[in-house]
């Protein structure tokens, strides 16, 4: 009797201890995932997405940026050039310097309707009027600016908005009796390739931005990202929702909609969820410094280091519109409108009206 009661005693101590076994064995796998997890820095959601912390997908895209960008966008400049209200034409290198008024190359009734910069004094713009024309405009130091018609067309648009390939080709987004169209156009020898027919609901957040070395192309319109190839000409991918994008180097958008922000990688596909950053609006970037980002969050601008996502400065109050450089940006304060010089200073000075139409060397992407 005793030796059964032993015996019984034996094999449950033996089914404790194999239970122990197994229990620490899942406590120390559980245990090697977690790890490998935090030092990945990722882990997977629902909708191939990731949660990444600042350090992976978006610090290495920032750090890998600056190479990716024309030469001419590493020149020490804040211009901006812009058009007031009255039609008088302006620019201004910096918040220090003073503003220099130029002759408009904009002849009535033309109407200005794009601006981009194509180099470090030089801009194509898009007029409408009978038809539509691009021309490109030199700031040449003291001397008179020099503008050149390159294309014209006669086709009456309600909205037209382009985004450079180089100083001949372009990307152009117009809308016309209730149809929109995406098209490829060469200037030199007048090919266009349409790479999409669509409609449009709001051109007021409308977003059309080739990449730094040209090679892509995003349309932000109704809160739809849609991706081309410029050389194939054909759509790569779309992602739905979206509010806001920039460009973070040649492969890297980065997004934001109702769910937080992301950074998509063109050649893999991949998406990744920041973990620093709710859902935010009029993403901007700066390649400089290790890349800053620019947004609007609750009705206030903030200014981020990519690589440490550590806050540069915030602006409350302030409406962000884009960044002119790694320490400047143009936003708008009741009617303070023009520089904010948030880095290594804090100040800022009114130089535009509303209504006015600027350009930056950073609004394009």
């Amino acid at each position: 009797m005793h030796v059964r009661k032993r015996q019984k005693g034996i094999i449950a101590l033996i089914v404790i201890a194999i239970i122990a076994v197994f229990g620490i064995g899942y406590l120390l796998l559980f245990s090697t995932k977690l790890k490998s997890n935090k030092n990945k820095g990722t882990s997977e959601i629902s909708g191939n997405a990731k949660t990444a912390s600042v350090g992976n997908m978006l610090k290495t895209a920032c750090k890998n940026a600056p190479a990716d960008y024309p030469q001419w966008t590493g020149k020490e400049t804040d211009i901006i050039i812009w058009e007031n209200p009255d039609k008088t034409f302006n620019f201004r290198n910096s918040p220090e310097d003073k503003s220099s008024r130029i002759t408009s190359p904009i002849k009535p009734p033309d109407i200005l309707a794009d601006m981009d910069f194509v180099g470090e004094n030089e801009i194509t713009y898009v007029t409408t009027g009978n038809g539509w024309k691009i021309s490109t405009l030199k700031l040449n130091g003291l001397n008179p600016p020099d503008n050149t018609k390159i294309y014209e067309k006669a086709e009456s648009v309600s909205y037209i908005n382009i985004s450079p390939v180089n100083k001949s080709v372009f990307i152009v987004f117009s809308v016309s009796g209730g149809k929109a169209y995406l098209k490829y156009l060469n200037t030199v020898n007048s090919e266009e390739k349409i790479l999409l027919g669509t409609t449009v609901k709001n051109t007021a957040d409308l977003k059309l931005a080739v990449s730094p070395k040209g090679t892509s192309v995003y349309l932000l319109s109704d809160e739809k990202l849609k991706v081309f190839e410029t050389a194939s000409k054909k759509e790569s991918d779309e992602i739905d929702s979206v509010k806001s994008a920039v460009w973070i180097g040649n492969a890297n958008i980065l997004y934001s909609n109702s769910d937080g922000t992301f950074v998509y990688n063109l050649k893999t596909k991949e998406k990744s969820k920041l973990d620093k950053i709710g859902s935010v609006s009029t993403l901007t970037f700066n390649p400089k410094d290790g890349g800053v980002i620019a947004f609007n969050e609750q009705g206030n601008t903030k200014i981020v280091n990519c690589q440490t996502w550590q806050i540069i400065n915030t602006r409350q109050g302030a409406e962000l519109k884009t960044l002119t450089s790694e320490k400047t940006a143009i936003t708008l304060k009741g009617d303070s409108f023009g520089y904010w010089r948030f880095k290594d200073a804090d100040w800022d000075v009114k130089i535009l009206e509303d209504k006015s139409k600027f350009v930056t060397v950073w609004q394009r992407y």
